[in-house]
């Protein structure tokens, strides 16, 4: 063995004795059972913290010998004699049969190879396509100025095969989200079985691509999310056959596509967020007034405020507060949004909606004046009204409010917000950009809505990074540069 090879024979005489557990379980010698998955985990993490101390210490060693003991002496499985049908040994299995299956033969020529690149690499190609990108969205925009036929089709010709280049190499970026999936099941187990409780962990979706940067950020997000469900959300088993709910509970990860975004969702089975219990807790930490009136929907966003947790005893698992702020910190920095729908006694659902990539939005270019241009990702973009003077209503001293459909909601003039002088006749006419922020819509006035067109994300430098409400810039069809405005960092900052 290649440890041994090294002189490390106290390793190489423990991963021996796990190879020849692997082979009695493939033989079929031991029960596949959850006490032969819970060794194998164990041990499993033994050897990675062994590794860990080895980079360190080349002569570091670890406790092992309770483990090792654990595997020598496994016992066999106990033969059974009872005959059983098929259907009724097999039950929840697939039942196989021996009819020869034809083989599909795959030529040679179309084989699918790999080819392992550097990130960097991929990066810089990404952003030379992003300049193709807004080259040729110039040449688009200008066409019109060429005299010749033919030249025109040739930039119609040519938008085309950039654009699938850009496609291309987007997916290049491309990862399946099915090892951060997997890594969830050991943390419904891990956390199921040291709160005693038994539950049934369902995933859907894995094989759908993202970005890699969004991916190498959705690790954390989801931990927090799964066991808060696994420990908020899921019931003892006593709890759960006292309400009528069986024994038995269930946490679903699933990932889908929804307009041009990922969805995301941790749904569980359990009692559901108590509108009552987050009231209480968020009186007694002084997050809100005695007075305050909330609606349901906004009481259960009090979860998401730091510090917060409704969990009486502090655990391994929970309990401390620094788990859902945390969540929301990271989705937001990811340019997405967390939903939360939930039924008390019924249970939860978190909703994650991120965008497929960091790198190029569809976003919608409004005019706040003569000369000044924003982009608005289209994510944020709920709808668009024409809205004028009388529609418009002023609330104190400073709110504009406006009614939507028979509600009232706020309305913000983008160029005050941004610092810039407003003409008298633009005050109050224009467009309202709504925006569904929290799950509560908020009005943005502009003057006009200029285009919608993918744009090339740039990054701000060092001087304008600290200016909120500003995500990012692109370059438009004309050449002029445009920054991208954060809605809903705008909202927050005014809320606080």
């Amino acid at each position: 063995m290649a440890s041994k090879a090294v002189q490390l024979d106290e390793l190489g005489s423990f991963v021996h004795e796990m190879e020849s557990m692997l082979l009695r379980l493939k033989k079929g010698e031991l029960a596949v059972d959850s006490h032969a998955v819970d060794l194998l985990l164990q041990c499993h993490d033994l050897l990675i913290n062994w590794i860990e101390r080895l980079h360190q210490n080349y002569q570091s060693t670890i406790e092992f010998l309770p483990l090792l003991l654990r595997l020598q002496n496994l016992k066999p499985k106990e033969p059974d004699l009872s005959v059983a049908t098929p259907a009724a040994a097999m039950q929840g299995f697939h039942e196989f049969h021996d009819n020869p299956v034809p083989v599909q033969v795959v030529a040679a020529g179309h084989k699918d190879e790999s080819l392992r690149v550097s990130l960097n690499r991929v990066d810089a190609l990404v952003n030379d396509v992003g300049e193709l990108v807004i080259l040729q969205t110039v040449l688009r925009q200008n066409k019109h100025l060429i005299p010749s036929n033919l030249l025109q089709k040739t930039v119609d010709q040519l938008g085309k095969i950039t654009r699938r280049i850009q496609e291309s190499s987007m997916s290049l970026r491309m990862v399946p989200l099915q090892p951060t999936f997997q890594k969830m099941q050991r943390v419904v187990r891990d956390t199921s079985k040291s709160l005693g409780k038994d539950v049934v962990f369902h995933t859907s979706g894995e094989d759908i691509e993202m970005d890699k940067t969004v991916v190498d950020h959705l690790g954390d997000p989801l931990v927090h999310l799964i066991r808060n469900a696994v420990d908020h959300g899921i019931e003892t088993p006593e709890l759960r056959l006292k309400a009528g709910k069986p024994a038995q509970a269930h946490v679903w990860l699933t990932a889908r596509h929804h307009a041009g975004r990922l969805v995301l969702e941790v749904r569980d089975d359990g009692d559901g967020l108590r509108v009552a219990n987050i009231r209480k807790k968020a009186l007694e930490k002084s997050i809100i007034t005695e007075d305050a009136l909330l609606s349901d929907a906004e009481i259960h966003q009090l979860i998401f405020e730091p510090g917060f947790s409704t969990k009486a005893q502090v655990t391994d698992v929970s309990g401390r507060g620094v788990g859902m702020d945390v969540v929301k910190t990271n989705i937001c920095q990811l340019k997405g949004e967390l939903q939360v729908d939930t039924v008390e006694g019924q249970g939860t659902c978190f909703r994650i909606i991120l965008p497929l990539s960091l790198a190029i939005i569809d976003g919608m270019v409004v005019r706040l004046n003569e000369t000044e241009r924003y982009i608005v990702p289209l994510s944020q973009v709920h709808e668009i009204i024409e809205i004028n003077a009388a529609e418009i209503s002023l609330v104190g001293h400073r709110q504009n409010v406006m009614s939507l459909r028979g509600e009232t909601i706020p309305l913000y003039h983008l160029d005050q917000i941004l610092g810039h002088s407003v003409p008298s006749r633009h005050q109050s006419r224009g467009v309202a950009i709504i925006s569904r922020i929290n799950q509560k819509e908020y009005g943005f006035l502009a003057e006009s809505i200029v285009s919608q067109q993918q744009v090339v994300i740039k990054k701000l430098g060092q001087d304008l990074k600290k200016i909120s409400g500003i995500s990012g810039s692109a370059i438009l069809g004309d050449g002029k540069a445009a920054l991208i405005l954060d809605l809903e960092e705008i909202i927050e900052r005014r809320s606080a």
